[in-house]
């Protein structure tokens, strides 16, 4: 009789699509979420890549910057361009930087940071940037992405941070008043 049961079961094939699902179901979905978030990063940072731009094109149009007026503008800028996202991780530091006495000694003259930590490897990613008296604004920015699919499968969050080279319009460095 058990003999038979188990024949007769191993012959019905009605439940096998309800086994299919149940087992690829899960893994399918986790894809699915997987690819998304993937996406969602690289656009992310993508934005992330756009505002850093935003901020040194919009700070390298004028002969000098002011720190009351154009560079909190400037950051602001680049908030708006991580639209819809979440900007409260928006992190944005501004160096101006000149050269004095050559393009081996570069000296951050002004800075503008807020909601991160100073880029302390701005004076050397600014070495043979310009000749005697040339300057030079490095714009860092920082974002820390959270995927929707968090836990044990991703990490719970992702650092960014791009930087920004430019150099005045105008002149050889763009002081801030």
């Amino acid at each position: 009789m058990m003999l038979r049961m188990f024949k007769s079961w191993c012959k019905d094939d009605k439940a096998v699509i309800a086994i299919e699902v149940g087992i690829m179901m899960p893994l399918m979905l986790t894809l699915l979420l997987g690819v998304m978030d993937i996406g969602t990063g690289i656009y992310v940072n993508q934005k992330l890549i756009n505002a850093d731009q935003m901020i040194a094109d919009l700070l390298t149009r004028n002969d000098t910057v002011s720190a009351a007026v154009d560079l909190p503008n400037a950051v602001i800028a680049g908030q708006l361009t991580m639209a819809p996202y979440d900007t409260t991780t928006f992190g944005v530091d501004v160096a101006g930087i000149q050269f004095n006495g050559g393009p081996l000694q570069p000296t951050v003259v002004w800075r503008y940071t807020t909601n991160m930590n100073i880029n302390h490897d701005v004076p050397n990613n600014a070495n043979n940037l310009g000749d005697n008296q040339d300057g030079v604004i490095i714009v860092t920015v920082v974002y820390t992405y959270v995927p929707f699919l968090t836990g044990g499968l991703t990490k719970s969050s992702f650092s960014m941070k791009e930087v920004a080279f430019a150099r005045g319009r105008n002149g050889l460095f763009i002081p801030e008043v």
